[in-house]
């Protein structure tokens, strides 16, 4: 995809919601995929207090992030996509 856009929060637990939102802007974007975010709103913190903080996420950090949070994301790190968490590693 030319761009990914993930979404996030309560309101995305409506399916017909989170359609409606992914056909408008797939309409005016052509070639952007919609989908759930990629992390969990508490990787998503971590995530930001590095950026704000300065640091790079680089591929290799991500890696390290992603298999510390495994034990915690279930079997197939996976966490509830009803609450608009996405499943690991998407």
């Amino acid at each position: 995809p030319l761009l990914d856009v993930a979404y996030g929060g309560g309101v995305f637990r409506s399916e017909r919601l989170r359609t409606i939102f992914a056909q408008s802007l797939e309409s005016r974007f052509p070639g952007i995929e919609v989908r759930p975010p990629r992390y969990g709103p508490e990787i998503g913190a971590l995530l930001l207090a590095y950026r704000g903080a300065g640091k790079r996420l680089t591929p290799a950090f991500l890696e390290t992030v992603e298999a510390s949070a495994a034990p915690f994301l279930g079997a197939a790190g996976q966490q509830d996509q009803s609450q608009g968490v996405s499943r690991h590693g998407q």
